[in-house]
């Protein structure tokens, strides 16, 4: 979801210019789906566990943002920038419609 709502601007030459800008972006995105992933998860643990109530979301997006910040943190800014940065480049490397036109 956050790819979708955000990851385009990294193609986009006019938003992104540099690698270093599609890292930060791609750091950014990781962060937000990180954030979607915390919300989205408090809401659904009460709807399919039976031990969970919805008094307890509030605590359990608490409990699911400190403990991922703390032990998956690193590899999600790491899985960030790397995706940031490849698709910048692979964006970069692909033929675009005005580079097909003025060939012909």
């Amino acid at each position: 979801m956050a790819g979708r709502l955000w990851g385009g601007a990294i193609l986009d030459r006019g938003k992104t210019s540099t690698l270093g800008q599609a890292l930060t972006r791609g750091i950014a995105i990781a962060v937000g789906a990180f954030a979607i992933f915390a919300a989205l998860f408090a809401i659904a643990l009460p709807v399919v566990e039976r031990g969970w109530s919805w008094r307890q979301s509030g605590g359990l997006f608490v409990l699911t943002s400190t403990l991922g910040v703390f032990l998956a943190g690193p590899v999600v800014l790491f899985g960030g920038m790397v995706t940031g940065g490849t698709l910048y480049l692979f964006g970069r490397s692909a033929p675009t419609r005005e580079t097909n036109i003025d060939r012909v």
